[in-house]
């Protein structure tokens, strides 16, 4: 079934009364039923359409990151808002994104997870191996983000370059002003 059908049919349930909603669960049984989510669970939430992962449960709904600043917000998910549990590669696609958006590229100062320092590569590695899960730099020697929600931090010292380094970064000539 296409995503924007499931969207649509969830969505008509949400509105449905009560006749309504259980034909329509008893239509689509497979949009309906119930899978057990966890704290640690990276889910896809309907509301969000993104990849978020579960940091706390309590009674009637779960609590989520939306990573959309430093720190992990918290951010009410109701059960039904949960589609299902992310794929690994949906996952890393996410941490992906997020490492872009938190600044990670080549050539990056970076003070990793693990207190270790070095030169980001620009290539991403994820690692779902319950030694070494998280989002690694592609030479596996620094460890951006990890099972405990920790990212690396990004050094900012400013470089030196000479005329003809700044020219070729920029991919063209200038001159000073002063």
């Amino acid at each position: 079934m296409k995503k924007s059908r499931k969207k649509f049919i969830l969505e008509a349930h949400a509105e449905a009364c009560e006749t309504w909603k259980e034909r329509i669960e008893e239509e689509y049984p497979k949009l309906f039923k119930e899978e057990e989510f966890k704290v640690g669970d990276w889910v896809i939430a309907w509301a969000m359409e993104d990849t978020v992962k579960i940091i706390e449960h309590r009674k009637t709904y779960f609590l989520s990151d939306n990573m959309s600043d430093d720190k992990f917000r918290k951010q009410n998910l109701g059960r039904k808002n949960i589609n299902r549990k992310a794929t690994e590669e949906e996952i890393k696609t996410h941490l992906i994104a997020e490492a872009k958006k938190r600044g990670f590229k080549e050539g990056v100062n970076v003070k990793d997870v693990d207190g270790d320092s070095g030169i980001f590569t620009g290539k991403f590695n994820f690692d779902a191996d319950k030694l070494k899960w998280g989002l690694w730099s592609s030479c596996g020697n620094l460890l951006l983000f990890n099972e405990k929600d920790q990212w690396a931090e990004i050094i900012h010292e400013p470089k030196e370059l000479t005329h003809s380094e700044i020219v070729e970064k920029l991919g063209h000539e200038f001159k000073y002003v002063s």
